[in-house]
C-alpha cells in the first residue's frame, strides 16, 4: 500500500478547514492516524495516498513534505520524501502544510 506520514500545522486545520479538505481530496488521501501534537501546535498523520511510494508491510512509513503550488486560478500539490521534514529544504515562495 502507498502509506505515509507528514505534518499539518494546527492554524490550517483551525483556520483553514476547506482550504484543507481541498487538499486532501486532491491526494486522494485516506488517513489512518491522526494525533495532534498540542505543544508542537501541529497534527501527525500518517495516511494512504496515491502520491507516497508503495510501502511493503513491516517497512518504517516514509515521511513526506506537503507542499502546496498556487496560480491565479488554481492550485496543485506536490508530495517530496524526507527523511526528516522538519529539516527538509525549503524553496521561498512555497506554502507548506507543516507551516501557516
Amino acid at each position: 500500500m502507498r502509506f505515509g506520514r507528514f505534518a499539518v500545522k494546527s492554524d490550517y486545520f483551525f483556520n483553514d478547514t476547506e482550504k484543507l479538505a481541498a487538499i486532501f481530496q486532491r491526494m486522494g488521501l485516506v488517513p489512518v492516524r491522526v494525533e495532534h501534537l498540542f505543544a508542537e501546535s501541529m497534527f501527525q498523520y500518517v495516511a494512504v495516498s496515491h502520491m507516497f511510494r508503495e510501502v511493503s508491510q513491516g517497512h518504517l512509513l516514509p515521511e513526506y513534505l506537503v507542499v502546496i503550488h498556487q496560480d491565479a486560478t488554481d492550485f496543485w500539490v506536490e508530495v517530496r520524501e524526507v527523511p526528516d521534514a522538519s529539516a527538509a529544504p525549503r524553496v521561498a515562495g512555497e506554502r507548506y502544510l507543516d507551516v501557516y
